[in-house]
């Protein structure tokens, strides 16, 4: 079970906790006004994700909160599309 084990693929407390509070201010700069990619990205690079593999964890870890606006966006825009979103 050595793969199972967070020191070995180089997650060290201190790792873990800059990923958590990265996490944590990403999910706020995304809920006020959005572009937490700004954030994400660059973290992801700097705990030694390769760029094309910190580029997917950060699309699927925004994708929830793009899916979780489309009925906001759907009910304010009703009256600009004529009731078709």
């Amino acid at each position: 079970m050595e793969g199972l084990n967070a020191e070995f693929w180089g997650m060290t407390p201190l790792v873990i906790g800059y990923l958590f509070a990265a996490g944590i201010l990403c999910g706020v700069i995304n809920a006020v006004v959005g572009g937490a990619t700004l954030v994400g990205f660059p973290v992801l690079i700097s705990v030694g994700l390769p760029p094309n593999v910190a580029n997917a964890s950060n699309f699927l870890a925004t994708v929830p909160g793009y899916a979780a606006a489309i009925p906001f966006i759907c009910m304010n825009c009703a009256g600009w599309a004529g009731g078709r979103c």
